[in-house]
C-alpha cells in the first residue's frame, strides 16, 4: 500500500550477512543460547566510549550497560563491544564474550567520524504537536543522538523552539527495524509459522515506514497543517515503478478525455454525502472545459497478457495494434477495470504493472488500471469522480457491464464498492458486472474489530487512530475538518461505510485477505453482510493463514500464487 517497496532491494546484502550463522557476524563474539542478541561494533583508531554511543544512537549509560566490566580507558582497537541490544520476548540471559587479546589503546582523535556503523541520515518534518522525545523514540534514536545530529543544521534552534515545517536528520531506522527483525528470526525463529525471513523483514521495515509518513498529531494543531505539502511529501515518497515481466505480456499507457464522458447527474442525486461534492466536481469539470477548451486526462494502462492474445486468436507475443487497442477484440472480450490501493493517498499503475500483470496472466483477460487523483489533495469523492468515468469509458469503447470484472486492492476495493452503490443507485443495470475482486479491501471508514490490536505486530500496516488529522483516512474524507460528533456522524454513510447499508444485488464476489492483517475482522464482516444480502449468488471468501495485507504482492511466497490461481478460477467460472 505504501513507497515502502523502494527499500526492499537494497536489503540484499542484509540478507546475505544475515544467512551466516549468528555467531560468524564478528571476530571474538559469541552467543552461547539463551541470550540476547546485539548489535556490535569494532572499535577503531580514535573511538572512545562516548563517542561510539552517541554517534551509533544510544545514551552512554546504556552503552556501559550493555557492555560491563568494560574499561573505557583501555579501549583497544579491534575491541568488539555491544551497541544495542535487540528486545526480544523472554528471558534470554546475556551475551557472552570472547576477547582475550592484548592491544593497544586506540589513539583519541577527536576529527575521526570513520565509525564502521554509519551516521546515515534522512529528513523528518516537524509535524503540530511534536516534541524531540517523540521524533526520537519514532526513529530508534536517543534524545542526545537526535540534538547531536542536528547541531550543524542552520535551522537548528534546540527542542524548545521546534517550528512546523522544520527539517530534522533522523537514522534510516527503516533499516534498523528489518535488522532487527531478521536477528530476531535467526536467534528466535519466525514470528508466524508460515513466515520466512524475508517476510518478517519486510513486514517490520514497511510497518516503521508507515510511521514515518504518517506522524501522529491532533485537532488542536489542524489549522497548521498544510495540507498541500504532505500530499506533495507522499507524493515524493510515491510507491516505485514496476514492469510486466514479458514473459507475461506487455503494457500500454493511454488516457481517457474526460470531456469525451458524459454522466447523468441525476443518478447521483439523493445518495447521501456523496451527492453534493460529486456533483460539484462536474459541474467544476465542465465549466474548466467550456473556459478553456482543454479537457481534463485521466491516464490509465492497458495491460494485455499473451495468454489472453491466445484466447481471442491474436497469436503468441504479436505486438499487433489490436492487442493494445481499448476496445473489444471479440464481440464477448471480457475485461478486469483494476483500481489500486495505497490508502487513497499514494499508487499509481505504473507501481501496479507487475502485480496486476500476474492478475491478468492468470485470469487471461486484458485490464485496464486508471490512474485515479489522490487525497490530500483530491479528497473523496474525486476518486470515484474518476473511477465512474473510467467505467463509462470502457461503455463508450463498446464493452457492455456483464463483460467486465471490476477488482481493487485495500484502498482501491473499497473503491469498487462505492462505484457498485453509486451504479446501483442510478436505478438501471450498469452496476451488474461480470464479477467483482476484493483483494484485502479497506471495508469501511470506520473500522473496529480487534484484529487491529490483535495483528498489530505482524502486518505491515500501522493501526492509526482517527483523532489524528494527517491519518490516511482522515485525509481521503474531508482533510482538516476536526473529528467531531458531525464529522463522525458522516463516517457512518453506505458510501463510507458500506456494511452500514444494503448490498444486495451484487454480481458474483471473490473476497481475499491475510489471516496476519490488521483489517481481518472488518473484511470478515463485509464478507458476512455481502453473503447474506445476495443468497443464491456466488460469494466466496479466502483467508490465508499467516498472511498481511495484499500478499499477493510478495511474488516470492507462495500463497501469491495460491491466491493468483484462485482469482483465475474464478474469473473462469462466473
Amino acid at each position: 500500500m505504501f513507497g515502502y517497496f523502494k527499500y526492499l532491494g537494497p536489503l540484499a546484502a542484509v540478507l546475505s550477512l544475515l544467512a551466516t550463522p549468528i555467531a560468524a557476524m564478528r571476530p571474538g563474539y559469541k552467543i552461547t543460547p539463551p541470550s540476547i542478541p546485539c548489535i556490535m561494533y569494532e572499535v577503531r583508531a580514535g573511538d572512545y566510549c562516548y563517542k561510539i554511543a552517541t554517534v551509533n544512537g544510544i545514551s552512554y549509560r546504556q552503552f556501559l550497560a550493555q557492555n560491563p566490566g568494560i574499561d573505557c580507558t583501555r579501549l583497544r582497537i579491534g575491541q568488539s563491544v555491544c551497541l544495542i541490544p535487540l528486545t526480544i520476548p523472554g528471558d534470554w540471559g546475556k551475551v557472552l564474550y570472547s576477547d582475550d587479546t592484548e592491544g593497544a589503546t586506540a589513539n583519541e582523535d577527536e576529527n575521526s567520524t570513520d565509525l564502521k556503523v554509519a551516521a546515515q541520515c534522512e529528513a523528518y518534518t516537524v509535524q503540530p504537536g511534536d516534541v524531540c522525545s517523540q521524533i526520537a523514540e519514532d526513529n530508534n534514536l536517543s534524545v542526545n543522538k537526535l540534538v547531536e545530529l542536528n547541531q550543524p543544521v542552520s535551522s537548528w534552534k534546540g527542542c524548545n523552539s521546534l517550528q512546523v515545517g522544520q527539517k530534522f536528520k533522523t537514522m534510516f531506522s527503516v533499516y534498523f527495524a528489518m535488522l532487527k527483525s531478521a536477528v530476531s528470526y535467526l536467534v528466535c525463529g519466525r514470528q508466524l509459522p508460515a513466515w520466512d525471513l524475508r517476510l518478517q523483514m519486510y513486514s517490520s521495515g514497511i510497518r516503521q515506514y508507515t510511521r514515518m509518513l504518517f506522524p501522529l498529531t491532533s485537532d488542536d494543531y489542524i489549522d497548521t497543517i498544510d495540507f498541500g505539502k504532505i500530499h506533495d511529501t507522499l507524493q515524493a515518497n510515491q510507491m516505485p515503478p514496476s514492469k510486466v515481466p514479458p514473459e507475461i505480456g506487455l503494457h500500454l499507457e493511454l488516457q481517457i478525455t474526460v470531456a469525451d464522458i458524459s454522466i447523468d447527474r441525476d443518478s447521483i442525486r439523493g445518495i447521501g454525502v456523496t451527492e453534493k461534492p460529486l456533483l460539484s466536481l462536474i459541474d467544476s469539470e465542465q465549466r474548466d472545459f467550456q473556459s478553456s477548451g482543454k479537457s481534463r486526462t485521466i491516464a490509465y494502462d492497458l495491460i494485455t497478457p499473451w495468454s489472453a492474445c491466445e484466447q481471442v486468436g491474436i497469436g503468441l507475443n504479436t505486438t499487433t495494434k489490436a492487442a493494445l487497442e481499448p476496445s473489444p477484440l471479440n464481440p464477448n472480450e471480457r475485461v478486469i477495470l483494476y483500481l489500486h490501493g495505497g490508502s487513497y493517498v499514494l499508487g499509481n499503475p505504473v507501481a501496479y504493472r507487475e502485480p496486476v500483470g500476474y492478475l491478468a496472466h492468470y485470469t487471461l483477460l486484458r485490464t485496464f488500471v486508471i490512474d485515479y487523483r489522490l487525497a490530500p489533495r483530491h479528497p473523496f469523492p474525486a476518486q470515484l469522480h474518476d473511477a465512474l468515468i473510467a467505467f463509462n469509458f470502457l461503455i463508450r469503447q463498446g464493452f457492455t457491464p456483464q463483460n467486465i470484472i471490476l477488482a481493487g486492492d485495500s484502498a482501491g476495493g473499497h473503491l469498487c464498492l462505492d462505484l457498485m452503490l453509486l451504479l446501483r443507485h442510478g436505478g438501471s443495470s450498469l452496476h451488474r458486472f461480470a464479477g467483482l475482486m476484493l483483494i484485502s479491501p479497506l471495508p469501511s471508514l470506520i473500522l473496529s474489530g480487534d484484529s487491529l490490536n490483535s495483528n498489530g505486530g505482524y502486518d505491515y500496516l500501522v493501526s492509526l487512530p482517527m483523532e489524528s488529522p494527517n491519518m490516511p483516512l482522515r485525509l481521503f474524507y474531508r482533510p482538516g475538518a476536526k473529528y467531531t460528533s458531525e464529522y463522525k456522524q458522516e463516517l457512518k454513510d453506505p458510501m463510507l461505510t458500506p456494511v452500514n447499508g444494503s448490498l444486495a444485488d451484487f454480481p458474483p464476489t471473490i473476497i481475499q485477505c491475510g489471516a496476519a492483517e490488521l483489517l481481518l475482522d472488518d473484511i470478515r464482516e463485509l464478507y458476512t453482510k455481502i453473503k447474506s444480502d445476495n443468497p443464491g449468488t456466488q460469494i466466496v471468501f479466502e483467508e490465508y493463514p499467516d498472511m498481511v495485507h495484499v500478499f499477493h504482492r510478495f511474488l516470492f511466497r507462495p500463497e501469491s500464487k495460491q491466491a493468483y490461481e484462485a482469482l483465475q478460477e474464478f474469473a473462469q467460472t462466473i
